[in-house]
């Protein structure tokens, strides 16, 4: 009987192990043995759902835990339409001037000292964009003195305030809309 001890077994210990016993009438391998380090490698990020207008700033950041791990590479990365791009290494990644195409799902994926790698869950990141192609209709009518008068104006957007102006000055500016 002859026994192997591993003490304080980290992931590179992992592996396929057997045992050869051998004499002078020759030599014999045993089955195999399977090692496999549960190192509890684990990523947390920021928050799940983040909402920021156009033009402004989102700031990412994860945080990893494992046992007996002292150095961690973080990776983050965005999935679109076209595949996995990645987009940032650091434990804090932020865009400035977030545009309409930032908008997606983005995930950090983290790598500890052994090759042993972990991936977030998803964030979304929503973007409002600003009112483009902003239109008044009809954009030209007559009437006589007394009548109603409908101008409907639209735009493109989220959470959209309306404030209407008559030659250049304010004549409602609360979402109002008679007058």
């Amino acid at each position: 009987t002859n026994r192997l001890t591993i003490t304080r077994a980290i992931p590179p210990d992992e592996g396929m192990y057997y045992c050869i016993a051998s004499n002078d009438g020759g030599s014999s391998s045993s089955n195999s043995a399977s090692l496999t380090v549960d190192d509890q490698l684990s990523i947390t990020v920021s928050s799940s759902h983040v909402t920021v207008s156009e033009g402004g700033v989102v700031r990412f950041t994860a945080m990893a835990s494992g046992i007996k791990t002292r150095q961690f590479v973080y990776e983050w990365y965005k999935v679109s339409r076209t595949g996995v791009r990645k987009v940032g290494n650091s434990k804090r990644w932020s865009i400035n001037r977030v545009r309409i195409d930032d908008e997606g799902n983005y995930y950090c994926s983290v790598t500890n000292e052994w090759g042993k790698k972990k991936n977030s869950s998803i964030i979304v990141l929503s973007v409002d964009g600003i009112p483009k192609a902003v239109t008044v209709h009809p954009d030209n009518i007559t009437v006589l003195t007394g009548q109603s008068v409908n101008l409907t104006c639209s735009t493109t957007g989220s959470d959209v305030v309306y404030q209407w102006m008559r030659n250049g000055i304010t004549i409602s500016d609360d979402n109002s809309n008679v007058l």
